[in-house]
Parts: C-alpha cells; structure tokens; sequence
C-alpha cells in the first residue's frame, strides 16, 4: 500500500524563489494590464477567514478569489496538475465581473492553455 496518499501537507517545491516577491492582488495586476500570467506554482495558507490560496507567479504572490479555494485545493492534491504546472503549461486570464451581492467589480481568473496565450487577437 502507498500511504503517501494520505499526506496532506501543502508543501510543494515549486522551483521557484518567492522570498522577494511582493504579494499582490488581481485587480493590482489588471490595472497594470496584465492579461494573462503564467502559473509558477499554487500553495494554501491558513488565515482568521479561513483557509486561502495563492498563486505565485513571475513577479508575485498573487491573493486568489476564496471561491477558489477548493479548485486550487483539488490541484494541490492532483499530481498530474503539479507537473504540468511544473513544466510550464499553466496560465491563467485575469478577468473582471461585476458582483451583484456585493454591487462593485471584483477580478477572477480563468485557467487558458498555451495555445490561447499565442493566439491573442
């Protein structure tokens, strides 16, 4: 039996260093204009609201919308989903939608394949 299933530890080695990257919200990253970013790595933290999700990209740690959460989980938890994240062939889009409970715009992200980072009108 692989009792390694049942490890539930978030701690990925990425390859990549985020100690000196600033963290940084998604509507930070549209008002910079960026679209699409590609996805370096994923990890899950434990805050007073509850568990959170971060994405680490190039130039940031980047807070992920709490609806988030159980995705980034799931790819946390997803082996084929880390080493394709690993070799580089996940990206996402920044994308802005109006929020009728909250009645004000809030930023998301849709997972996109490399193909559509390259085919941008």
């Amino acid at each position: 039996m692989n009792f390694t299933q049942f490890n539930k530890t978030n701690r990925i080695d990425w390859g990549v260093k985020t100690e000196n990257l600033p963290f940084k919200k998604l509507s930070e990253l549209a008002n910079e204009n960026i679209e699409v970013v590609k996805i370096r790595g994923f990890y899950l933290c434990n805050t007073k609201f509850g568990k959170q999700a971060n994405m680490i990209i190039d130039s940031a740690i980047v807070n992920v919308p709490k609806s988030m959460t159980d995705t980034i989980e799931s790819i946390l938890n997803d082996s084929e989903a880390i080493n394709a994240i690993k070799n580089s062939e996940c990206y996402a889009r920044i994308r802005k939608y109006h929020s009728k409970t909250y009645n004000k715009d809030c930023y998301t992200f849709d997972f996109i394949s490399e193909s559509e980072v390259y085919t941008e009108n």
